[in-house]
C-alpha cells in the first residue's frame, strides 16, 4: 500500500513523503499511531495544495524582502533551509557568510508545535519537536559561531524560546515543547560562558502568547482570551512590535556586557 508520512519516520522517510510499504506495517504501525495516512487520490490532491501553499508562502517572503529592501535601503537576502538537517543549515551559513562577507547578528527564532500524551507518544513524534524547536537552534548558533563570529571576534546571539521553557501548563500535552524551550534556555546560558572570550554575546527572549502560524487558530478564541484575563496582569496576548525593542538591545553594539539571559515578554504571566 502506499502511504503519505504524517511524520519523519526513521528507516521509511521523512513528513510529506510518499512511500509504498507493506499493508501490515502501513495499517497496523504507521496508520494506527499516526505517523501517516493512506495515500488516497483525496489525500494526493490535499498534499499537493499543502506544497502548493507553501510555495505560496516562499513567495510571500520574497515578496516582503523585497518591500523591507526598498522601505529601509537595505539588502535582504531570503535564504531557505531545513533546520533539522545539519547539512542544510551549514550550507545556509556559507552561502550568507559568501555574499555578505560575515554574520555579526543571528536571531534565532525557528520552531514548530507539538501536542499529544507524553506516555503514548511515538520516538518519531518526539524527536520532530526536538529536532526542530532546540537541535535546529544549535546547529544554527555553532555553524555562525564557528564560521563568522569567532574568526571575527564578534558577534550577537539572541535565541527566542517560549514561557514555556519556565512553565507547563495542565491538560496541554506538551512535554517535548517545554523540553525543548527548557533546553534553549540552557543552551542559551552555557554557550554565553563558552563564547564570552570571543566578544559574542548569547541572550534568550521567552515570549508569551503572540499572533503566529502556530497560535493563530486559537489565540483570539472565546476561551483562550478567557484564558488570558485569569492568568496574564495584563489580560491580553501580546502584539506584534512588543519584542522589538530587547530584541535590539540584544542584538545592538551596545549590549557589551549583558550575556547568558533569558527575558520572558509575556505580559506578567510567568510572575505567578
Amino acid at each position: 500500500m502506499k502511504v503519505i508520512l504524517l511524520q519523519d519516520v526513521k528507516g521509511t522517510g521523512k513528513k510529506g513523503e510518499v512511500h509504498e510499504v507493506k499493508d501490515g506495517y502501513g495499517v497496523n504501525f504507521l496508520i494506527k499511531k499516526g505517523l501517516a495516512q493512506e495515500a488516497s487520490a483525496k489525500n494526493l490532491n490535499l498534499l499537493q495544495g499543502q506544497k502548493d501553499s507553501a510555495q505560496h508562502k516562499i513567495d510571500v517572503d520574497i515578496a516582503n524582502a523585497k518591500e523591507i529592501a526598498a522601505e529601509y535601503g537595505v539588502e535582504v537576502y531570503p535564504h531557505y533551509l531545513d533546520l533539522c538537517d545539519s547539512k542544510s543549515v551549514t550550507k545556509c551559513v556559507e552561502d550568507v557568510i559568501a555574499h555578505f562577507g560575515k554574520i555579526d547578528i543571528l536571531v534565532n527564532s525557528g520552531g514548530t508545535g507539538g501536542s499529544g500524551d507524553p506516555a503514548t507518544m511515538t520516538d518519531e513524534q518526539w524527536a520532530h519537536v526536538v529536532d526542530t524547536d532546540l537541535t535546529g537552534l544549535f546547529y544554527l548558533c555553532r555553524d555562525v559561531a564557528r564560521l563568522s563570529m569567532i574568526p571575527n571576534n564578534y558577534g550577537r546571539i539572541v535565541n527566542v524560546s517560549s514561557i514555556h521553557g519556565f512553565v507547563s501548563r495542565k491538560n496541554v500535552w506538551t512535554a517535548p515543547y517545554c523540553a525543548s524551550k527548557g533546553g534553549v534556555h540552557m543552551m542559551t546560558k552555557a554557550m554565553a560562558n563558552d563564547w564570552g572570550k570571543y566578544n559574542i554575546t548569547v541572550n534568550c527572549i521567552a515570549p508569551g502568547y503572540f499572533p503566529t502560524e502556530l497560535t493563530e487558530k486559537f489565540i483570539d478564541s472565546d476561551a483562550f482570551v478567557q484564558l488570558h484575563k485569569d492568568r496574564c496582569p495584563k489580560e491580553r496576548h501580546g502584539i506584534l512590535g512588543e519584542m522589538d525593542g530587547l530584541c535590539v538591545y540584544f542584538a545592538a553594539p551596545c549590549c557589551t556586557y549583558t550575556t547568558g539571559q533569558i527575558v520572558a515578554v509575556d505580559g506578567g504571566w510567568t510572575c505567578n
